[in-house]
């Protein structure tokens, strides 16, 4: 595919639409992220007691649960992403691009 086939292909609608998707994924899932992580930081500031509070008879505490679930949202939510991605974004774009490639050899 040419460069001037390539920029048609991306200022098409359905290019459009499906980037608009990605985007709002990606963005929806990062501010989750961040939300999800100026809430740990506002509670270790300000709900110690709740923090502190220990976990059973283990030497575990809230805070460290709560660190750890942190740990493990992380790769969960990339691989949220790349599932996502497999499944709707990729084949679709793939359609896309071979529609345009085939229309180039029509041509």
């Amino acid at each position: 595919m040419d460069n001037a086939r390539a920029h048609a292909l991306m200022e098409s609608d359905r290019y459009r639409t499906l980037a608009g998707k990605r985007r709002r994924v990606a963005v929806g899932l990062t501010l989750f992220n961040i939300a999800v992580y100026l809430v740990y930081v506002l509670m270790m500031g300000y709900a110690r007691p709740l923090m502190s509070t220990m976990v059973g008879e283990t030497a575990m505490n809230v805070g460290l649960l709560i660190t750890i679930g942190l740990v493990i949202m992380a790769p969960l939510i990339s691989g949220y992403y790349i599932w996502w991605a497999n499944r709707a974004y990729d084949p679709n774009l793939k359609a896309l691009i071979a529609e345009a490639e085939f229309g180039e050899q029509r041509s």
